[in-house]
């Protein structure tokens, strides 16, 4: 699904690409030689046979037949509508669980536009060049992610909406599509999967790591 891409602002790099249809699944296999050949030591274990698995199962080219990314940023407007598209593609599957794969800023404006109810993402300079757009509720307030109990939906429905998922993260969401009109469509729960956290989380837990390090080298040291 194309509309997945990541967001493309100042910081939102992810949305590029460099090829389109079956080239896609050749440059990824080219990729993967190149990484081994860059990193003996570290992909040893990583062999041609490997590399031929992991790109063997059948891709859906479908919506990448053509240039799928967009050199600009993303106005507001253009992030609406493929929020809009998306959400359609949800509520009309006959699928009854979807697992969408993507990135932290798209994955965060859905989050923003659906939690409370309704598309609310669309504002009056929706012609305007920016990288988020800007929910139309009251201001959210700063969440301490130390003191904050995710498995309360009420404080984790705030902080899905200000903060970015870390690397690999896994969130599942209930969708509540029960009323015909998109205004009344939204995210009714979500809770995060296997240990998943926000992307601040990761780089306080980098730091400590880190910390740590030093203060075990000073105790070597003295």
């Amino acid at each position: 699904q194309r509309q997945l891409r990541e967001v493309k602002n100042r910081i939102g790099w992810d949305a590029l690409g460099k090829e389109v249809g079956e080239r896609i699944k050749t440059r990824v296999r080219e990729q993967l030689m190149k990484e081994k050949n860059l990193q003996p030591k570290q992909l040893a274990n990583l062999s041609a046979e490997d590399i031929r698995k992991v790109t063997s199962p059948k891709i859906d080219l479908n919506d990448c037949m053509s240039h799928w990314w967009d050199p600009g940023r993303d106005t507001r407007m253009e992030l609406s509508e493929r929020l809009t598209d998306l959400i359609h593609t949800l509520r009309y599957s006959t699928a009854k669980t979807i697992i969408c794969v993507g990135h932290s800023l798209f994955f965060r404006e859905i989050c923003r536009a659906f939690i409370g109810g309704g598309h609310r993402t669309i504002t009056k300079n929706s012609d305007k060049k920016d990288g988020a757009m800007q929910s139309n509720s009251k201001p959210l307030r700063k969440l301490d992610l130390k003191s904050l109990d995710k498995r309360s939906w009420e404080a984790l429905s705030e902080v899905l909406q200000v903060q970015k998922l870390g690397n690999a993260a896994c969130l599942m969401t209930k969708f509540d599509f029960s009323r015909p009109e998109m205004e009344h469509w939204n995210i009714k729960h979500a809770k995060l999967m296997f240990g998943s956290t926000f992307k601040l989380e990761e780089k306080e837990k980098k730091s400590i790591i880190k910390e740590d390090k030093i203060e075990s080298k000073d105790a070597v040291s003295a």
